[in-house]
């Protein structure tokens, strides 16, 4: 029974590594002083091309990774002081352009870098490595962009939405104390002696729900206005590219605020409190709108709640310039080891 379960076993890791080729297994016996019996699988051949094929799979893999943290670290170093102007402009109700938001302009840094990085390295690599499985399955390259920038951003969202949580708490820290530069481990180990896992987890449903919604029309319509303005088999300008993500990156964003406004009002609520269901909060934001005297009022309203303006100005720049930067490193990198 057990030579039958390590010969199967063999076979099935022969596949893995060779990727369906043939090798050879050889099956000894070998006596111990206190077991009768043991058996030992060796692989004493891999084929050349399995083995060039799985190297080639793995750089590939290396490749997109380093280029989704080279575009997160670059993302976070150019946004984070906008990013905390604006947070600062909405918690104290100021002028974005006001100079108290921005005298630390990287106070936090360290969060934000972590959340980024991880952010572009996971979102990036699984929105080009799905996009072909999914078009398999749908058929249509438009409907597997939109799929497959679905799945990365829901990943994504849930991966990093623990350190969202951090870096809210932190944030949360510095406006009581200016001076303060809270340690990022101290604020973590903070939150799970006071609640256990559950701070981790605030506003991991709207926060998905957003993700979902952003990453499914960003790489949907981000891959549709830039094959628009190709002509024939030569690479689209660098710069109409980068126009294509913003515009891209401003219409999902759009869509996904409401998402993001359920989102704030969870992070915002104090600790302890129970959290509202995601749709009654969109729900009741849009009942809101309605109730307004006129249909303009309705529309300023929601653009006042939603954040539509230097907010979501700041996401599509921001995430224009880290496809940009994914897509020059990796597109570099292959250039790099056809030369060689």
């Amino acid at each position: 029974m057990s030579r039958c379960l390590v010969v199967t076993l063999s076979a099935i890791l022969c596949r893995l590594v060779g990727s369906g080729a043939m090798h050879t297994v050889e099956i000894k016996h070998i006596e111990r002083p206190f077991h009768k019996y043991h058996i030992a699988c060796i692989l004493s051949s891999v084929s050349d091309t399995s083995r060039s094929q799985f190297f080639t799979a793995l750089h590939s893999a290396r490749n997109k990774i380093e280029g989704g943290a080279v575009s997160g670290l670059v993302q976070a170093s150019v946004f984070h002081p906008w990013d905390r102007a604006l947070y600062l402009s909405q918690t104290e109700r100021r002028s974005f352009l006001n100079r108290n938001n921005w005298i630390h302009p990287f106070q936090g840094i360290s969060q934000t870098l972590a959340l980024r990085i991880i952010s572009a390295s996971i979102f990036f690599p699984l929105e080009e490595t799905l996009a072909p499985l999914a078009e398999t399955f749908c058929g249509n390259k438009n409907l597997a962009q939109f799929v497959a920038g679905n799945a990365a951003g829901g990943i994504s969202a849930a991966a990093i939405n623990p350190i969202q949580a951090i870096r809210a708490a932190t944030f949360s820290k510095m406006d009581k104390n200016p001076s303060s530069n809270p340690h990022f481990l101290n604020t973590a180990r903070e939150m799970a002696l006071k609640g256990g896992i559950r701070p981790f987890l605030r506003g991991i449903r709207p926060t998905v729900g957003r993700d979902l919604v952003f990453g499914g029309f960003f790489s949907f319509l981000r891959r549709d206005f830039t094959n628009r303005i190709s002509t024939g088999d030569l690479p689209p300008n660098p710069f109409l590219c980068f126009a294509c993500d913003i515009a891209a990156a401003t219409i999902a964003t759009t869509f996904s605020s409401p998402f993001n406004y359920a989102r704030n009002i969870m992070y915002s609520s104090p600790p302890g409190v129970r959290e509202l269901r995601t749709m009654t909060l969109i729900g009741g934001l849009f009942k809101k709108a309605a109730r307004q005297p006129n249909f303009l009022q309705s529309l300023i309203f929601l653009q006042n709640n939603l954040k539509i303006g230097v907010a979501t100005l700041r996401v599509a720049f921001s995430m224009a310039l880290a496809a940009s930067t994914y897509r020059t490193y990796t597109a570099f990198d292959k250039k790099h080891d056809k030369s060689h």
